[in-house]
């Protein structure tokens, strides 16, 4: 005679719960049970706080970029080291919109640029290794670029925008500057982005560091 084992519901319910919590997380840096969606987790004012990249050109040469929180430092292939402010914060909203403005006072760069655009979290690829919502799109569609108060343009963008992850003309035309952010640790305060990009238009370009923003 077999006996049937009986789960408490409430042990049930427990487990489900637990498995709900941990499908929130896709970084491999994210804490192992949270409480939010990564949507509510990325949604939220954030500043840049640290920045390390290298900029590799097959005409150029090698950019080496190095932010503290309070000031860029850029190494030249043949050139010398300058220093300069920089300031970036990026404010993201749930709805799928974003603002992003940089402020520097670098010579020849104009010392205030605002991006607005839109944003979404992109699907599973198997082939990069590279987890559903792990990876965020960004698509800007208009910048306000100030060099002076008397001096301000503003370029408009417009681009086909599906609604489904694609961007008719994401990489070209008139779709606007386009980025991704590769999430290695999303949390309630801190973002860790990977950068890792390349590219071959004109000449070869690879680009690969981290960035941190935190609110």
């Amino acid at each position: 005679m077999t006996k049937k084992i009986k789960i408490p519901l409430l042990i049930l319910q427990v487990l489900f719960i637990a498995f709900f919590f941990l499908s929130c997380n896709k970084g491999d840096h994210d804490s192992w049970l949270s409480f939010r969606s990564r949507k509510a987790r990325l949604a939220g004012d954030w500043v840049l706080k640290r920045y390390e990249y290298t900029f590799v050109n097959s005409n150029s040469g090698t950019q080496q970029f190095s932010y503290d929180g309070t000031y860029m430092t850029e190494t030249v292939s043949s050139k010398p080291t300058i220093s300069y402010s920089y300031s970036e914060t990026m404010t993201i909203r749930k709805d799928g919109t974003f603002i992003k403005a940089v402020s520097t006072n670098k010579i020849n760069v104009p010392p205030s640029v605002v991006s607005e655009g839109r944003w979404f979290f992109m699907g599973k690829n198997k082939d990069l290794d590279i987890k559903k919502k792990e990876e965020v799109f960004f698509q800007i569609t208009k910048e306000t670029i100030t060099y002076s108060a008397s001096s301000i343009i503003i370029k408009l963008y417009s681009g086909a925008w599906t609604g489904q992850g694609i961007l008719a003309s994401a990489y070209g035309g008139n779709g606007g500057t386009t980025f991704v952010w590769e999430l290695d640790r999303l949390s309630n305060k801190k973002i860790e982005v990977l950068l890792d990009a390349s590219s071959s238009t004109n000449s070869s370009t690879n680009i690969i560091g981290t960035a941190v923003y935190e609110q």
